[in-house]
């Protein structure tokens, strides 16, 4: 994730990380590998690559039925419209093909407000843990990682602090159903002693309301009996982590970084000739220009330029082009079309796992992610659940195109020419 994350930033991001992503050569001292690192180009592929694929699946807005359209307008706790909201969903599953919405409602979560989908990036969702209840396996905690804001030093400063949310199936002493409730966790630095997590019992807001830990959120008065918590991946809504669909190209990407620091470095040193002299003084000083004679008084003496006519640096350029046409391909085998023909059981879960990042099936996993939040938003405010539904466009190039037309418009746009 982090590798995608960086990639997709781009070169500032990249080059911050050193030799992580760009190892010093034999020798190399702390300023010859900064220099190295300046001259190399970071070549913006994926991220091109993953704004044409979202322009391609957002070209057409997500088809929504709910019964409350005027929600639609408002649905995370920022005021973020759904069309917002589905775009950052389908951005998140191109950048690393996961991501986490938990519907949740305002300070005491009685439903007189509505509830708000929260999304949480991959990262943030640090822990989780499943089990079989009431016959089926369902997922009985989430542990996410949150930011939590305090007053610093003075009325302008605000710092920022970590804090764990952790949701959680409960069942209560002589009860035998479970109930959904919140906990929260917060960091506590000493000066003398190591920091430690604690658990929070009581936390107050701005408008002066608090909520009492552990929290019980409710939907007209009943406890829930599931954790409202939706996983979204490229290929099912299961807890599961699946390997981001455009990895291997953030790999090439990197590669292709890698060479052209190569590259930059070979032509720094040989591509601008150098004067040599034979038969002169060790210690004169000879300079170069029209106004400049070089005067030796021994017969035998000679000058001339060492100019590198450069065969040793087109292997390179080369191993650079075929990994931008490399990148090209691997973008836009993301446009394929899902195989149709009939197939064996076990040859179709091997061709779904290998092809799972395809735009096709993330369009589809993104819209039955939403789908279900809005019918737990819809069942949380006392709404009907029939016919909630997210369609995503899957109608993403004209049918006539050919593959090496797609790999071409890929490659063009990579390249910044479209």
């Amino acid at each position: 994730w982090e590798r995608c994350r960086d990639t997709i930033a781009g070169s500032d991001a990249i080059k911050r990380k050193g030799t992580e992503y760009l190892p010093k050569l034999d020798g190399q001292d702390s300023n010859e590998y900064e220099a190295y690192k300046k001259r190399a180009n970071f070549y913006g592929a994926t991220r091109r690559t993953i704004g044409g694929l979202l322009g391609s699946v957002m070209r057409r807005r997500p088809e929504v039925a709910f019964p409350d359209e005027g929600y639609l307008e408002s649905v995370t706790i920022d005021g973020d419209s759904f069309d917002v909201l589905a775009q950052f969903t389908i951005r998140e599953m191109l950048s690393v093909g996961r991501l986490g919405l938990l519907i949740d409602a305002p300070s005491d979560g009685t439903g007189e407000q509505m509830p708000y989908i929260a999304p949480y990036l991959a990262e943030n969702v640090t822990n989780w843990r499943t089990a079989v209840v009431n016959g089926r396996r369902q997922t009985i905690q989430v542990v996410l990682r949150e930011k939590h804001e305090t007053q610093g030093t003075d009325e302008f400063e605000t710092k920022e602090e970590v804090q764990y949310r952790v949701l959680e199936l409960t069942v209560p002493p002589g009860s035998t159903t479970p109930i959904y409730q919140q906990r929260l966790f917060r960091e506590v630095k000493g000066e003398n002693k190591p920091d430690e997590w604690v658990e929070v019992y009581a936390e107050w807001h701005a408008d002066g309301t608090y909520t009492q830990y552990p929290f019980v959120p409710s939907k007209r008065g009943a406890a829930f009996d599931y954790i409202p918590f939706v996983f979204c991946n490229t290929t099912d809504l299961s807890s599961d982590v699946k390997e981001p669909p455009l990895l291997d190209m953030i790999d090439v990407n990197l590669s292709h970084y890698r060479t052209s620091a190569d590259l930059e470095h070979g032509a720094h040193y040989t591509a601008l000739p150098t004067a040599w002299v034979a038969g002169f003084e060790p210690n004169t000083k000879l300079r170069i220009g029209a106004s400049t004679a070089w005067i030796s008084d021994k017969t035998d003496a000679k000058a001339g330029f060492l100019e590198f006519k450069g065969q040793g640096l087109n292997s390179l350029r080369d191993l650079m082009d075929d990994k931008e046409r490399m990148m090209a391909v691997l973008g836009s085998r993301m446009l394929e079309d899902q195989k149709k023909a009939a197939e064996a059981e076990g040859t179709m879960k091997l061709r779904t796992a290998y092809e799972s990042g395809s735009l096709v099936s993330i369009a589809n996993m993104a819209g039955q992610a939403l789908t279900r939040a809005l019918e737990i938003v819809a069942e949380w405010a006392g709404a009907t659940v029939d016919n909630i539904m997210v369609k995503f466009n899957t109608d993403f190039v004209a049918a006539r195109l050919q593959p090496n037309e797609f790999v071409a418009l890929t490659q063009a746009l990579q390249a910044g020419a479209i």
